[in-house]
């Protein structure tokens, strides 16, 4: 099991941000801003190339898909201190991401 935090640090300036849901196409837009600084994420154990990004007291849980140099922003959840406890009993639109 992977732990820890990763830092996308390769070239990201080319990388488009795609939002899997519309009502969160405005966080996409923040996530492809601040991309090229580059984004300390969390592995997913389960899932390569998936991961979570906290940022401004939320959870954005991204797929990066490297040969299409896109990032895909599949959902966003309070920080992980601010979940509540009836996270999996919410509406699939706000609390979860599609398996793979």
């Amino acid at each position: 099991m992977r732990t820890g935090t990763k830092k996308i640090e390769q070239p990201t300036t080319d990388y488009r941000v795609v939002a899997l849901q519309p009502e969160l196409s405005h966080a996409a837009n923040e996530l492809e801003v601040v991309l090229p600084l580059g984004l300390r994420c969390e592995p997913d154990p389960k899932r390569p190339g998936f991961y979570t990004v906290r940022m401004d007291g939320r959870s954005y849980y991204i797929h990066v898909y490297e040969p299409g140099k896109t990032v895909y922003l599949l959902g966003i959840v309070p920080a992980a201190d601010q979940v509540p406890a009836n996270l999996f009993a919410m509406e699939p639109a706000i609390a979860c991401c599609p398996t793979a």
